[in-house]
């Protein structure tokens, strides 16, 4: 596959890539960003139908992604790469905020997380009927090899049924790999992020299930920690403002303090604050971030 003003080209029959045009594509970006979000639905028809609908008709912050890409791989471009798509809300990741101002968004068919029965079955919530009592969708037990066993990087997803998730299919995950691997070259693109990394306690995709190790081997060569989640080993942590023990602490953290690595700089960690949810969400629902400097001898990986 290629890239041709900003729209997929297939090399070859056998590259699966569908164009349609969103009518809710804005204006012009310059992406610096990559973020990976899952549909939370079982089909790609569902999320590209909403994408496809318009304010009028539904969708009244005219949602959409750049990117679906279904379980078989097959992969649907909605919105030009250099378009501004509506795919991450409230959202913010070192210092800049706005991510659908920032970021190509790629949707991967997947339904998320769901529960366990008694019976050995499973249900996933869907939504709520007239009456405001939960829907739910079942699964059969027979599903139960397509299920990871995990708990949320962030703490936050507690519920019973945010344990359990929904694995993404080899050739879905091997499409996303190229496709990521083209546009991180083609735009010069700063990393990948999930959804969850930008908007944390208040989005839980892609969730536990996706490899990230394994997307950053094949997209960039090479694993690192950033998205991942450090406890603080000591109490009096100093949390600072620059990689140095030369300034005075922004605040002192306690034992077991929750961050997000963001980079790092020789042994000095870049991170943001996510051990409560205020650390990572302001009153109105919006998405916020402290970010501050510790030393890494004072973090030990979740």
């Amino acid at each position: 596959m290629k890239i041709n003003k900003d729209w997929l080209v297939s090399d070859t029959d056998a590259e699966k890539i569908k164009k349609l045009i969103s009518p809710n594509a804005r204006y012009i970006i310059i992406p610096k960003y990559l973020v990976i979000h899952y549909t939370a639905g079982d089909t790609a028809e569902s999320a590209i139908n909403w994408f496809m609908t318009t304010q009028d008709k539904g969708n009244p912050d005219r949602i959409a992604a750049h990117i679906v890409v279904d379980v078989d791989g097959t992969i649907t471009q909605l919105v030009p790469f250099n378009r501004r798509a509506n795919h991450a809300g409230y959202s913010v990741w070192d210092k800049i905020s706005g991510f659908n101002d920032h970021a190509i968004g790629i949707e991967i068919v997947n339904p998320g997380y769901l529960e366990k029965l008694p019976d050995g079955s499973y249900r996933r919530h869907v939504g709520q009927d007239k009456n405001k009592k939960p829907v739910y969708k079942t699964y059969p037990a027979s599903i139960a090899s397509k299920i990871y066993v995990g708990d949320h990087k962030h703490k936050f997803w507690t519920d019973s049924d945010n344990h359990l998730w929904f694995q993404f299919p080899k050739a879905q995950l091997d499409a996303v790999y190229e496709l990521s691997n083209l546009l991180t070259k083609h735009y010069q693109l700063i990393t990948a992020i999930g959804h969850d990394d930008i908007s944390p306690a208040r989005k839980p995709d892609p969730g536990p299930a996706f490899p990230w190790d394994d997307f950053k081997k094949a997209v960039f060569g090479k694993t690192d920690f950033v998205g991942r989640i450090f406890k603080v080993t000591e109490n009096g942590t100093n949390f600072r403002s620059t990689p140095s023990k030369e300034n005075t602490p922004i605040k002192s953290l306690k034992k077991d303090y929750e961050v997000g690595l963001i980079e790092t700089n020789g042994s000095w960690y870049k991170v943001y604050l996510v051990n409560e949810r205020k650390d990572v969400v302001n009153p109105d629902g919006s998405s916020k971030k402290e970010i501050g400097w510790i030393h890494s001898s004072l973090l030990i990986l979740k």
